[in-house]
């Protein structure tokens, strides 16, 4: 999709259906300069946890084979139990969530005047608001 002059790409590590990858050498076959598109991704619940956040962005980058994402999404304000289960349910199939407030999610980036990277600094731009 074009917009503003430039190329929109939405992806997501869980419902992009493992499509990632085949995004990503898409974007590099496609002879578009990085620069025109912008690139957004989410963050599945079950990574809403301080420490899974740079892990999950830096998969979604992996599998995109890309330096950096022009905006990184929370998929739902909703966390799920920490781990590698999309869906985590107990025993009669209730899905088991986390305690996890999702204005307490943390997005590593560098610089918020650049595009984001993984790095340490956190940021919470929507406390800004």
């Amino acid at each position: 999709m074009s917009f503003l002059g430039r190329w929109k790409i939405e992806c997501s590590l869980l419902f992009s259906y493992g499509t990632e990858p085949a995004v990503g050498k898409a974007i590099k076959q496609s002879g578009i300069p990085r620069n025109e598109i912008f690139v957004t991704s989410k963050l599945w619940n079950n990574k809403h946890h301080p420490d899974d956040v740079e892990q999950a962005l830096q998969l979604t980058l992996d599998d995109l084979g890309l330096e950096y994402l022009d905006l990184f999404l929370m998929h739902w304000p909703v966390a799920f139990k920490r781990g590698d289960e999309p869906f985590p349910s107990d025993k009669d199939g209730n899905l088991i969530t986390d305690n996890i407030d999702y204005l307490d999610v943390s997005l590593p980036i560098s610089d918020p005047s650049q595009p984001l990277l993984t790095k340490t600094r956190h940021t919470k731009p929507w406390k800004a608001l």
